[in-house]
């Protein structure tokens, strides 16, 4: 979720025009501590979303180093609003869909990844990294 929308548009060094540049700072909704992080934006071929919006960012990271220290940076390249997800009034609920015959809860799907650790995201660990 969207908790800050920062401006850091100005004018170039050089004089030579200006730039457009913000930040979202984003958090999860959930947990008992919430993370967040800050994806920073050049340009306007992204569409800025306002404070509150459940939001998937795109990004990759960077780390630079200047006289000794380390600075790091999260690049967003894609934002899209997630729209709210409205339950379908005509489809009728199944109440036993998480239990089985016998009245036992069914467990969450896991898969195990190359990585040996157990995930119930459903989600493939093939990846292109080359390790």
């Amino acid at each position: 979720m969207v908790t800050n929308v920062i401006d850091k548009s100005g004018n170039k060094r050089d004089g030579s025009g200006s730039f457009i540049a913000w930040a979202l700072r984003i958090e999860e909704p959930d947990g008992q501590y919430p993370m967040s992080f800050l994806a920073d934006f050049w340009g306007e071929k992204v569409a800025r979303p306002n404070v509150g919006d459940s939001v998937t960012v795109k990004f990759s990271t960077e780390c630079t180093e200047y006289e000794g220290k380390f600075y790091g940076k999260n690049k967003a390249y894609y934002c899209k609003v997630n729209g709210e997800q409205k339950p379908d009034e005509n489809k009728p609920v199944d109440p036993l869909a998480n239990y089985d015959a016998n009245g036992n809860e069914k467990p969450a799907p896991v898969d195990k990844r190359k990585d040996g650790f157990e995930h119930s995201d459903g989600k493939s660990d093939k990846d292109d990294l080359p390790f």
